[in-house]
């Protein structure tokens, strides 16, 4: 059509889609939170985010997703907690990983992360392989270290972790996080 969208009426445009989506998918009998897990995510992508809902609900429904949910929760939360100067550190230096759970979890995320997750199955997959090497990191190491290097350090360690579900879902949505 030969009408002026300003950004405005396009962000309007997107809502409108964005709810009419929300409607269509919790009318087939997805749960609200799993519905809102993945819009808040991907909602420029229809096709996408049903694809998405469908892999979430089959992963909710597992008997082991509590401790999934919690092992990605825990990452999430303590960086939640943190107010950073500047820009948070990303990159993960070794000389700084001083405690053997630390040097695991960083192998473990090596290991299981050889490029960013395209989607819930392959996202969730990665988590659930990192879930003994997380569980060993917060039982044992202490992320809050008085030095401010190795503290940073080890939050760029859960920051990877928290990142792999960028553009895929938010799971803070969910029941339970």
């Amino acid at each position: 059509q030969p009408i002026k969208v300003n950004d405005e009426v396009q962000k309007q445009i997107l809502e409108f889609i964005t709810g009419r989506l929300k409607v269509v998918l919790n009318e087939s009998g997805y749960k609200y939170d799993v519905v809102d897990a993945v819009l808040a995510a991907q909602s420029n992508n229809p096709a996408g985010t049903v694809r998405a809902v469908k892999q979430l609900s089959a992963w909710v429904g597992r008997e082991d997703w509590s401790s999934i949910l919690d092992g990605f929760a825990r990452c999430v939360r303590i960086l939640r907690s943190q107010t950073e100067d500047g820009r948070p550190k990303t990159e993960i230096d070794e000389k700084f990983l001083i405690e053997t759970e630390e040097k695991e979890l960083y192998k473990a995320i090596q290991n299981s992360v050889p490029r960013p997750p395209s989607s819930v199955d392959e996202f969730l997959e990665i988590v659930t392989k990192l879930i003994p090497s997380i569980t060993a990191f917060f039982d044992k190491v202490l992320v809050m270290a008085e030095d401010k290097a190795v503290k940073e350090n080890r939050m760029g360690l859960l920051r990877s972790i928290a990142s792999l579900s960028n553009g895929i879902a938010d799971l803070s949505k969910l029941e339970g996080f």
